[in-house]
């Protein structure tokens, strides 16, 4: 017995999510003129129209410490006009900001790890223009200290 399937056409899940991911060529020497450079070229160079259309930010964005009210803090230094600011930047591209995140108290590089902050990251990320989201348990086990690896 045969059965029909049907499903939309709207584009959604035609292709895996893809884009490019700082750790690659920066590891943690990257600011926002970088970022925004390695866009432009992905646009230039059609990958953005092939479907190459999001920009990871992979750890060092946020600073080591959260503020008083345990939300994570952008590093200002190395985006000095903000992260939203930078994610519309990368929107007007046709590229969608995304996140690095761990599930555990830190990311691979010390960063905040999400334990036990998941919403206020949630939380974070989103305020921040960013809409995808990397999340890795390579400090799973690091509980209390932070975990700082060469993964």
């Amino acid at each position: 017995m045969a059965g029909a399937v049907t499903a939309l056409n709207n584009g959604v899940g035609k292709l895996p999510a893809m884009g490019y991911d700082t750790f690659n060529a920066f590891a943690g020497q990257y600011d926002s003129s970088m970022v925004t450079a390695q866009a432009h070229a992905m646009k230039d160079q059609g990958l953005v129209d092939a479907g190459y259309n999001i920009m990871i930010l992979d750890d060092f964005y946020a600073l080591k410490h959260r503020n008083a009210s345990g939300y994570m803090v952008e590093n200002a230094t190395m985006f000095p006009d903000g992260l939203p600011a930078l994610s519309k930047d990368l929107n007007a591209l046709g590229v969608s900001l995304a996140a690095y995140g761990d599930s555990g108290y830190s990311t691979c590089g010390g960063y905040p790890g999400s334990y036990n902050n998941e919403l206020k990251d949630l939380e974070t990320w989103f305020s921040w223009g960013m809409t995808y989201l990397k999340l890795d348990n390579c400090c799973k086990w690091h509980f209390k200290t932070p975990c700082v690896t060469n993964c």
